[in-house]
C-alpha cells in the first residue's frame, strides 16, 4: 500500500455528509446514529445520552436482529433548509458533532455499532425502517464483520530537525557536499548550499516515506485491516512536527494487547531518529464501513 503524501484535509471521525433533502410527516424528524446487532432494548440503560437533539431522547429503533439507534429532532433545526444555515454555523456544527460521536462513544463502549455519517436524517420512523429491511443483509454482514473490533487511529510525525540532522548523517554525498562547502568561495558556497539543503530535503523525505511505509506494514500485519488517509495539511505556522503517516486499524479484542505492544517497539525503534507515534482511540469503524452500505442506506 503507497502511504498518501498529498496535502488534504484531514479526514475525522464524525463526517460530515450533505444534508438529506427531507420534510418531517409530522414535525419530527429521525435522526439516525448508527446500527447495532441484536434485540436487546436495554442496551442504553444507564447511559443517560443527550442527543443532537436534546429535547428528544436517544432510543433503539429494532428491526428483526438488527437496531437503529436513534432520536426525534425537529424539523424547525434538522429539516433541509435550516439545516444547510446550521452547518454554516460552526458553534452549532461544533456541538452537534460533538453529540453525535458521544452517543457512538458511549454505545460502542457496549457494543459493535455501525456508525452513521453526522446528520443522517429520515422524515419518519416508517423511513428509517424501509431503510433497515432494504439495507438488511449488508448490515447485518457488516456487523458480523466488525463484531469484537473497534478502529484505532495512529498519526506519525517526523521532528523536523532531528530528520534533518539524521538524513545528513546517513547519507555519504550530502556529507561530502557539506565538507565540499568549506572549500569554495563564497559566491559557489552560496550555490552549493541551496544544492545540499534539496539533497537534505528529498533524503528527508526518502527516510519519511520508507517509515511510514515500514510503520504501517508492522501495524497492519496486528490488525485485521487498515487503511492510509490523506495528509492533512499543516496549518500550524512553523510547527518542527510534520505528520508522514494517518492511518487507522481495524483490531480485535485479543489482538489489541499486540497492536499496543508493537506500537510501542515502533516507538522505541525510530524515537532517536525524530519520529513520534501517536495513538488515538477505540473509534466507531468509519474508516471501516464500506462505501457500499453508505450508498444504500444514503439511498434508502
Amino acid at each position: 500500500m503507497t502511504i498518501p503524501t498529498a496535502s488534504h484535509a484531514d479526514s475525522g471521525p464524525a463526517e460530515l455528509s450533505p444534508p438529506r433533502s427531507v420534510t418531517a410527516d409530522d414535525g419530527h424528524l429521525c435522526y439516525v446514529y448508527g446500527i447495532v446487532a441484536g434485540a436487546d432494548q436495554s442496551l442504553l440503560d444507564g447511559l443517560f445520552l443527550r442527543g443532537v437533539d436534546p429535547a428528544h431522547p436517544v432510543r433503539l429503533f429494532p428491526y428483526r436482529e438488527i437496531q437503529a439507534v436513534v432520536s426525534n429532532v425537529g424539523d424547525e433545526e434538522f429539516s433541509e433548509d435550516p439545516l444547510a444555515d446550521n452547518l454554516q454555523c460552526l458553534q452549532w456544527l461544533a456541538a452537534k458533532a460533538h453529540a453525535h460521536e458521544d452517543v457512538l462513544e458511549a454505545v460502542l463502549s457496549r457494543r459493535t455499532i455501525i456508525p452513521m455519517r453526522f446528520c443522517t436524517i429520515f422524515r419518519s420512523e416508517s423511513h428509517v425502517r424501509h431503510m433497515l429491511a432494504s439495507c438488511y443483509d449488508a448490515l447485518s454482514a457488516a456487523l458480523s464483520r466488525l463484531q469484537g473490533k473497534a478502529e484505532w487511529g495512529v498519526k506519525v510525525y517526523a521532528e523536523g530537525d532531528e530528520l534533518r540532522e539524521w538524513a545528513l548523517a546517513a547519507n555519504d554525498r550530502i556529507r561530502a557536499m557539506e565538507d565540499e562547502i568549506c572549500r569554495k568561495p563564497t559566491g559557489a558556497a552560496y550555490l552549493w548550499r541551496r544544492k545540499l539543503e534539496e539533497a537534505i530535503s528529498t533524503e528527508a523525505e526518502r527516510i519519511s516515506n520508507e517509515t511510514a511505509q515500514r510503520a504501517h506494514d508492522r501495524l497492519s500485519a496486528c490488525a485485521d485491516d487498515s487503511v492510509c488517509n490523506p495528509i492533512p495539511e499543516d496549518k500550524t505556522a512553523g510547527s518542527q512536527e510534520v505528520m508522514i503517516l494517518n492511518a487507522a486499524y481495524l483490531v480485535a479484542e485479543d489482538k489489541l494487547k499486540l497492536f499496543r505492544s508493537e506500537l510501542e517497539l515502533l516507538q522505541k525503534d525510530y524515537a532517536q531518529s525524530g519520529f513520534l507515534f501517536r495513538l488515538s482511540g477505540p473509534w466507531p469503524a468509519y474508516n471501516f464501513v464500506t462505501e457500499e452500505i453508505g450508498k444504500a442506506v444514503g439511498s434508502a
